[in-house]
Protein backbone atom coordinates (compact mmCIF):
# COMPACT_ATOMS: atom_id res chain seq x y z
CA UNK A 1 0.00 0.00 0.00
CA UNK A 2 1.48 3.43 -1.14
CA UNK A 3 0.37 6.82 -0.22
CA UNK A 4 -0.01 9.81 -2.04
CA UNK A 5 0.93 13.68 -1.72
CA UNK A 6 -1.89 16.36 -2.41
CA UNK A 7 -2.17 19.63 -1.63
CA UNK A 8 -4.10 22.14 0.59
CA UNK A 9 -4.54 25.81 1.41
CA UNK A 10 -4.03 27.12 4.55
CA UNK A 11 -6.76 28.40 6.34
CA UNK A 12 -4.98 31.92 6.66
CA UNK A 13 -4.43 32.35 2.87
CA UNK A 14 -1.02 31.99 2.71
CA UNK A 15 -0.15 29.60 0.78
CA UNK A 16 -1.05 25.79 -0.25
CA UNK A 17 1.17 22.85 1.74
CA UNK A 18 1.31 19.11 0.87
CA UNK A 19 0.14 16.42 3.30
CA UNK A 20 1.07 12.52 2.07
CA UNK A 21 -2.80 10.79 2.14
CA UNK A 22 -2.76 6.93 2.38
CA UNK A 23 -6.00 4.90 2.12
CA UNK A 24 -7.48 1.73 3.65
CA UNK A 25 -8.41 -1.15 1.21
CA UNK A 26 -11.79 -0.75 2.22
CA UNK A 27 -11.69 2.32 0.62
CA UNK A 28 -13.30 4.56 3.52
CA UNK A 29 -12.97 4.62 7.52
CA UNK A 30 -12.66 7.44 10.26
CA UNK A 31 -10.12 9.90 9.36
CA UNK A 32 -6.93 10.08 11.27
CA UNK A 33 -4.06 13.11 11.05
CA UNK A 34 -0.76 12.53 12.44
CA UNK A 35 1.22 15.11 13.52
CA UNK A 36 4.87 14.65 11.93
CA UNK A 37 8.21 14.50 14.15
CA UNK A 38 10.30 16.79 14.13
CA UNK A 39 11.65 14.82 10.76
CA UNK A 40 9.20 16.10 8.89
CA UNK A 41 7.00 13.83 6.48
CA UNK A 42 10.28 11.40 5.71
CA UNK A 43 10.18 7.94 5.40
CA UNK A 44 8.90 7.44 8.88
CA UNK A 45 6.33 8.84 8.95
CA UNK A 46 4.84 7.82 5.74
CA UNK A 47 5.47 3.67 6.80
CA UNK A 48 3.33 4.68 10.10
CA UNK A 49 0.70 6.58 7.99
CA UNK A 50 0.50 3.14 5.79
CA UNK A 51 0.30 1.28 8.29
CA UNK A 52 -2.70 2.96 10.29
CA UNK A 53 -4.38 2.57 6.94
CA UNK A 54 -3.68 -0.95 6.63
CA UNK A 55 -5.84 -0.73 10.28
CA UNK A 56 -8.65 0.66 8.11
CA UNK A 57 -8.07 4.23 9.10
CA UNK A 58 -7.94 7.64 6.26
CA UNK A 59 -4.74 9.00 7.20
CA UNK A 60 -3.11 12.21 6.59
CA UNK A 61 -0.08 13.86 7.43
CA UNK A 62 0.53 17.27 6.76
CA UNK A 63 3.94 19.48 6.10
CA UNK A 64 3.60 21.38 9.47
CA UNK A 65 7.42 23.39 8.40
CA UNK A 66 5.72 24.71 5.15
CA UNK A 67 5.74 28.10 6.74
CA UNK A 68 9.49 27.90 6.96
CA UNK A 69 10.83 25.22 4.21
CA UNK A 70 8.01 23.16 2.22
CA UNK A 71 8.70 19.17 1.67
CA UNK A 72 10.94 19.11 4.63
CA UNK A 73 12.47 15.07 4.75
CA UNK A 74 15.26 14.17 6.88
CA UNK A 75 16.56 11.64 8.32
CA UNK A 76 18.43 10.81 11.52
CA UNK A 77 21.73 11.90 11.00
CA UNK A 78 23.56 14.00 13.31
CA UNK A 79 23.36 16.75 10.45
CA UNK A 80 19.80 16.27 10.46
CA UNK A 81 18.99 16.23 14.28
CA UNK A 82 20.86 19.65 14.13
CA UNK A 83 18.39 20.91 10.84
CA UNK A 84 15.18 19.77 12.49
CA UNK A 85 15.88 21.21 15.77
CA UNK A 86 16.52 24.62 14.02
CA UNK A 87 13.22 24.46 12.01
CA UNK A 88 11.72 23.30 15.19
CA UNK A 89 13.07 26.67 16.86
CA UNK A 90 11.26 28.84 14.21
CA UNK A 91 8.06 26.99 13.97
CA UNK A 92 5.18 28.39 14.73
CA UNK A 93 2.98 26.99 17.05
CA UNK A 94 -0.15 29.14 16.51
CA UNK A 95 -0.41 28.82 12.82
CA UNK A 96 0.91 25.18 13.03
CA UNK A 97 -2.54 24.11 15.06
CA UNK A 98 -4.15 26.16 12.06
CA UNK A 99 -2.96 23.94 9.96
CA UNK A 100 -3.74 20.90 11.78
CA UNK A 101 -7.53 22.27 11.62
CA UNK A 102 -7.07 22.54 7.74
CA UNK A 103 -5.78 18.91 8.13
CA UNK A 104 -8.71 18.02 10.67
CA UNK A 105 -11.36 19.70 7.62
CA UNK A 106 -9.75 18.12 4.78
CA UNK A 107 -10.32 15.01 6.12
CA UNK A 108 -13.76 15.39 7.06
CA UNK A 109 -14.51 16.88 3.88
CA UNK A 110 -13.97 13.66 2.22
CA UNK A 111 -15.81 10.65 1.08
CA UNK A 112 -13.89 8.48 2.26
CA UNK A 113 -14.46 9.35 5.61
CA UNK A 114 -18.21 8.96 5.90
CA UNK A 115 -18.49 9.30 9.68
CA UNK A 116 -16.60 12.64 9.60
CA UNK A 117 -14.68 11.61 13.21
CA UNK A 118 -10.84 12.61 12.97
CA UNK A 119 -8.93 12.04 15.78
CA UNK A 120 -4.91 13.20 15.66
CA UNK A 121 -1.89 11.27 16.87
CA UNK A 122 1.69 12.00 17.00
CA UNK A 123 5.03 11.27 18.17
CA UNK A 124 7.39 13.43 19.76
CA UNK A 125 6.60 16.83 18.21
CA UNK A 126 3.92 15.37 16.89
CA UNK A 127 2.90 14.09 20.57
CA UNK A 128 3.28 17.92 21.79
CA UNK A 129 1.03 18.97 18.60
CA UNK A 130 -1.62 15.98 19.23
CA UNK A 131 -1.99 17.59 22.80
CA UNK A 132 -2.24 20.82 21.47
CA UNK A 133 -4.66 19.87 18.62
CA UNK A 134 -6.74 18.40 21.85
CA UNK A 135 -6.74 21.86 23.37
CA UNK A 136 -7.28 24.12 20.24
CA UNK A 137 -9.03 22.50 17.14
CA UNK A 138 -11.83 20.13 17.04
CA UNK A 139 -10.68 17.18 16.73
CA UNK A 140 -12.85 13.77 18.20
CA UNK A 141 -9.66 12.39 19.93
CA UNK A 142 -5.86 13.05 20.04
CA UNK A 143 -3.48 10.91 21.50
CA UNK A 144 0.20 11.83 21.96
CA UNK A 145 2.85 9.62 22.40
CA UNK A 146 6.32 11.21 24.19
CA UNK A 147 5.44 15.00 23.88
CA UNK A 148 8.07 17.28 24.13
Amino acid sequence: MTGQYIQMKAADGSGTFRSYLALPEAGTGPGLVIAQEIFGINHTMREVADYYAEEGYVVLVPDLFWRQEPNVELGYSEADWQRAFALYGGFDEAKGMEDMQTAIDALRGRAEVPSKKVGVLGFCLGGKLAYLAACRTDADVAVGYYGV
